[in-house]
């Protein structure tokens, strides 16, 4: 069994890409897929995965909301944010200083991503 994932994006190509290569990858077992931070809240709580894969823009609750009340929740689980290349960098920063494994900037290389996910896990399961 992998590591309990959840993915959040409100781009459901991005999430269906993201759902296909995780489970493909098969250390990641993609428990849910959320469109905006509201429903990625109750899904947490719900589901309780160890990894949430977190877009950084989404409507109603945006992924920087949706990672503090992620950490309030439960502090173990790790979450690590896409977010838009030429993004704003200080929304990278915040996002790391609020507790983000990692952030990752999409388009992302399939890979790389895994490799960022894998170590964020192992990390967290350690810390």
């Amino acid at each position: 069994m992998g590591t309990r994932t959840l993915v959040v994006d409100d781009s459901l190509v991005v999430v269906e890409q993201l759902t296909a290569l995780l489970r493909a990858d098969g250390r990641f077992d993609v428990v849910g897929c959320a469109r905006d931070g509201a429903e990625a809240l109750s899904m947490v709580a719900h589901e309780q995965p160890q990894l949430v894969v977190l877009d950084m823009i989404m409507p109603n609750m945006d992924g920087i909301q949706a990672l503090r009340a992620i950490r309030k929740m439960d502090a173990s689980v790790v979450v690590v944010v896409l977010s838009t290349v030429g993004g704003a960098p200080e929304r990278a920063a915040e996002a790391l200083r609020v507790g983000a494994a990692a952030v990752v900037s999409k388009p992302y290389d399939p890979q790389e991503l895994i490799n960022v996910l894998a170590r964020a896990t192992e990390e967290g399961a350690t810390a």
